[in-house]
């Protein structure tokens, strides 16, 4: 995510910029993966992507949370 940060122009308004819009929305996605509020939805993926994996989900703590509250 921050390399896609680093890649867009800071001199375009962000209004403008299909490259903010897709990292805001990259942003607003993990948020809502790391918050849960499609429940469920992270431990689908990981299931999907790491079959080995089925039961181990991860968990974030507080300050985690926190964080992606915020975006």
């Amino acid at each position: 995510m921050q390399g896609m940060l680093f890649a867009v122009s800071p001199s375009l308004p962000s209004s403008e910029s299909v490259q903010w819009a897709e990292v805001t929305g990259r942003a607003v996605y993990a948020g809502q993966l790391i918050t849960d509020v499609n429940t469920g939805k992270l431990n689908l993926l990981v299931e999907h992507a790491y079959p080995g994996q089925r039961g181990a989900h991860p968990e974030f703590g507080q300050d985690i949370l926190a964080l992606a509250r915020a975006l």
